[in-house]
């Protein structure tokens, strides 16, 4: 096996964005076919093979998992073999909403399965890697099912190849990998979405693998962990999305920060990709931490996806966890023009539309509006005296939609 750090908490590197993960399950086969290495407490697998066990020949030359051979059989007779078919009890541990699932293997057949969960979680055929997963949206409550193509490993090349899939559901990025490259990722993110599972299904290791009687380790160092949101380098305290009359008020609360650059403020959507709506810059160290408000006044209806990215000095970037909003409806994109913008004194508007009432707030949703003197001008603008109102982000509204303005 390869060497096993026994942590509760591991950062996995290489896949981005960057996530922790908590160890479920290990087996190390270096010293027992049936009892995990970590494992809930008083879980023990079995198995139907009367021949499976530990041998020599595993990941870095030592001991992995073998389908073994009856002694003295011979690998041509079907009788004198068996499929290692390790059953591991099905646990609620198990049941994650997010996953990284790796193990080693060494090809020496054609049909198999290398591990599942039910028929709602399949990882590695006996030809190389692969992935079938189901997904439930927690607010929408569809199912989706995602099936990657099987990318084959060479037949008998006789090493070990690691195969890899991650999914985060805080960032809604899945990825398949091969000794470390990225065969495939799905065709578009699911952030939000947790993963589907039968709860009663046991862990099958193993099914119609039989090793074509090579009598050698063909499995090796198998983990079951679980996605956990990534750290941001500052210590972020607090995140809400909350509705309000104006849009989606973001605020977050930090108990200190250091070499912190910048936050993007993003959104996205079910099947969607993210999008930047704002960048807030830094101040490089905040010993006492700092308070942060944005609001988004146009998004699409249905549910919509918010996280931030944090960026440092160095360029490194990690991110929140997700927070959804649901709306019925969409506040549309304003069918206005206002200019200047950014505006020192006075903003112009032209309206396809009765102007209606209209209402002015910053970024926080407080309404400012009697600070503004708002005046007609001809067919359907209108002028806002902005002059009493102190620099910054503000919000305009009306029956015929909201738009952003800078007010210098």
């Amino acid at each position: 096996m390869r060497p096993f750090i026994y942590l509760v908490l591991l950062m996995v590197c290489g896949f981005h964005p960057a996530h922790s993960q908590e160890t479920i399950l290990h087996f190390s086969w270096d010293a027992s076919v049936t009892q995990p290495d970590v494992g809930p407490a008083g879980l023990t697998a079995t198995t139907i093979s009367p021949y499976a066990t530990i041998a020599a020949g595993g990941v870095g030359g030592t001991n992995g998992l073998s389908a073994g051979l009856r002694a003295g059989g011979n690998a041509a007779n079907a009788g004198d073999k068996a499929n290692i078919h390790l059953v591991v009890p099905a646990h609620e541990a198990f049941n994650v909403d997010g996953i990284d699932i790796s193990l080693d293997y060494q090809r020496d057949e054609a049909i198999g399965t290398l591990i599942s969960r039910g028929a709602n979680f399949i990882f590695g055929t006996a030809a190389g890697a692969q992935v079938t997963y189901r997904l439930q949206d927690p607010e929408e409550g569809n199912i989706t099912t995602f099936t990657s193509p099987v990318y084959e490993i060479d037949l008998n090349d006789n090493r070990f190849h690691r195969l890899r899939f991650v999914y985060n559901p805080y960032s809604g990025e899945a990825r398949l990998s091969i000794d470390g490259s990225v065969v495939w990722t799905p065709a578009f993110t699911t952030p939000g979405q947790t993963l589907y599972w039968d709860k009663t299904a046991d862990i099958l290791i193993g099914y119609d693998i039989d090793g074509a009687g090579n009598n050698r380790p063909v499995l090796d160092n198998f983990t079951f962990g679980k996605v956990l949101p990534a750290s941001l380098p500052v210590d972020l305290i607090a995140f809400s999305a909350t509705s309000t009359p104006a849009g989606v008020a973001l605020e977050w609360e930090t108990a200190r920060e250091e070499n912190h650059e910048t936050f993007l403020v993003q959104r996205s959507v079910p099947g969607g990709h993210w999008k930047t709506l704002a960048t807030l810059p830094g101040e490089g160290d905040r010993p006492y931490g700092h308070r942060y408000h944005y609001l988004d006044p146009e998004f699409a209806g249905g549910t919509t996806y918010y996280r931030l990215a944090q960026v440092d000095v160095s360029g490194v970037t990690t991110y929140s966890e997700v927070r959804s909003i649901h709306h019925d409806q969409a506040y549309v994109a304003a069918a206005f023009t206002a200019y200047p913008n950014p505006a020192h004194d006075y903003l112009y508007l032209d309206i396809d539309a009765s102007p209606g009432e209209i209402r002015v707030s910053d970024l926080s949703g407080t309404d400012v509006t009697d600070a503004v003197i708002v005046s007609p001008r001809p067919s359907t603008g209108l002028q806002l005296d902005l002059r009493t109102l102190p620099a910054g982000w503000y919000v305009i509204h009306g029956h015929w939609g909201n738009r952003k303005v800078l007010k210098r």
